[in-house]
């Protein structure tokens, strides 16, 4: 994915847009995953309801065979926050719940002998439900428990399932902004010997902590990401998983290359960093 962004810039190059071992600058930015924020109550149903309906194609007359009438009033409809029990208590107990059917189901798929079982196991929807239960209960002298922080731990978020939907989607958080998805990592040239910086490189990251200081080369980089953002929605993928997210922005970075030519080749000077007036007042007693 990488390819049409690293001959892009090799065109650069050889046009001399870009300096050879020039001085570039990097930073990063958050980027929604395009999936809806649940809470675990809300992971573990939709986890089991999504499981749930590519069997129901798949294989339907083995899937009714080992499911009781009451599964389709729990799982017929999309699991959502405010369908859910109010009261702490409740809660769990519908998490136990949710868990003892998951627990069934995957019990049933792993039954010696059952071929049809065995090919089911191949899908992805089964692999992320054994995932996610193994992150979300615990079994504990026989009994199957919900997970909690204090007494029997929950993943680190590096490995943290969020969704059944994008399973490499991790939580975030920067200040008070919080979202699930990834982080990328943007760099672009910034010799003043040419007349165009160019992105010349985009690094996909799971990992979402950033400790970044904030310097006047910073900003100025995150005046670029905001160019990015309100042209191309870089805080947003389209797309389910890393790869194609990744490629989503290998090509927004083509994109913003491609503006950036144009605009210089039509003498379009570039825009300063927008400055209030009240900080432009500052000046007078500088």
């Amino acid at each position: 994915s990488n390819k049409l962004l690293d001959v892009m810039v090799s065109h650069f190059k050889e046009h001399k847009l870009i300096k050879s071992r020039g001085k570039q600058r990097t930073d990063s930015t958050q980027v929604v995953a395009a999936i809806r924020q649940v809470n675990r109550l809300e992971l573990v149903g939709e986890t089991l309801r999504a499981t749930l309906n590519q069997i129901a194609i798949l294989a339907p007359e083995w899937l009714q065979e080992i499911i009781s009438e009451d599964w389709f009033d729990r799982y017929s409809e999309r699991v959502e926050n405010y369908r859910l029990p109010k009261e702490k208590t409740k809660r769990e107990e519908m998490a136990l719940l949710i868990g003892r059917d998951g627990h069934h189901l995957l019990e049933s798929l792993w039954r010696e002998g059952d071929t049809q079982a065995e090919k089911l196991r191949q899908i992805e929807s089964v692999d992320t439900l054994r995932r996610v239960w193994i992150q979300q209960y615990v079994f504990i002298e026989g009994r199957l428990l919900w997970r909690k922080k204090e007494k029997t731990g929950l993943p680190p978020n590096s490995i943290s399932i969020e969704s059944p939907y994008d399973t490499e989607a991790r939580n975030g958080k920067k200040r008070e902004k919080t979202w699930t998805g990834y982080k990328v990592n943007l760099t672009e040239t910034c010799d003043l010997a040419t007349s165009m910086s160019s992105l010349t490189c985009v690094a996909k990251s799971k990992k979402l902590k950033n400790s970044r200081k904030s310097t006047p080369v910073v900003r100025e980089l995150k005046g670029q990401f905001l160019s990015c953002v309100r042209k191309l929605d870089l805080r947003r993928t389209r797309y389910s998983g890393l790869a194609k997210t990744h490629l989503q922005h290998i090509v927004i970075a083509c994109a913003m290359n491609l503006s950036r030519f144009f605009a210089q080749s039509n003498g379009l000077l570039k825009a300063t960093t927008r400055t209030s007036s009240f900080a432009r007042l500052r000046r007078q007693y500088a």
